[in-house]
């Protein structure tokens, strides 16, 4: 049987923004794709302000399920600017359709104690947006932060910034690995996308995902693309 590893929140903050690979695919690996957790009701949920970049070109993000007490990732939309680390979240799971991130408004985590567990809100005027990211918090008394606390009980234990130093790219099979010297056309003699490991199938005959996306992205699970939202 497989050992499950379970961390702590400010564990997964500490291993995403380590800049280690290993460390940052052992916290995803914890959890799951959103639509694992899609027998939950609404669930408050924090942006991890965490992207990575998997070998197809698809681009995930990783959000922390907080009543579940995990880390959860899904493909980021592209419509979108990229969330920060203490984005507020609703989490509203769907059974037969695509599972909902919504941000709450005019609402920011600032920080986690580690001594209850427990995540401190604070009501903002805004957020400050350089291009696709935010650049800074802004509270309601016009005060700008661009950090999140991890705190101890009454000892600060760090400032994190709102997103990672970069967007790394990472191997997404079944689980996420740290790179490899992978070719995006690895599969193929002829670097031409095969369609035939998973024909007929709706995925492949019908959505046109090819078997490499199948294989990589949905873990060579075809009926998982309804989960790509």
């Amino acid at each position: 049987m497989e050992k499950i590893f379970i961390m702590d929140f400010d564990e997964i903050i500490e291993a995403l923004y380590s800049g280690d690979q290993s460390l940052i695919c052992d916290a995803l690996n914890t959890g799951g794709y959103i639509s694992d957790f899609n027998d939950y009701c609404d669930t408050e949920a924090i942006h991890t302000g965490f992207y990575c970049r998997v070998q197809t070109g698809t681009i995930f993000e990783a959000i922390y399920l907080i009543s579940k007490q995990t880390i959860c990732y899904k493909k980021a939309s592209s419509s979108l600017k990229y969330c920060p680390l203490g984005m507020s979240l609703m989490y509203t799971p769907h059974e037969l359709a695509p599972c909902k991130i919504s941000v709450v408004s005019n609402e920011w985590i600032q920080s986690y104690d580690m001594a209850t567990r427990s995540f401190k809100k604070v009501s903002i005027k805004g957020i400050e947006v350089n291009e696709q990211s935010a650049e800074s918090i802004i509270f309601n008394n016009g005060l700008k932060v661009s950090s999140f606390s991890i705190w101890d009980g009454p000892v600060k234990k760090n400032d994190y910034s709102l997103y990672p130093a970069s967007i790394l790219e990472l191997y997404k099979g079944e689980k996420f690995s740290p790179e490899r010297n992978f070719s995006r056309t690895c599969y193929y003699s002829d670097g031409e996308s095969t369609y035939e490991k998973y024909r007929g199938t709706y995925a492949q005959d019908v959505e046109g995902y090819d078997d490499d996306f199948i294989d990589d992205v949905l873990g060579g699970e075809p009926e998982a693309y309804w989960n790509l939202d």
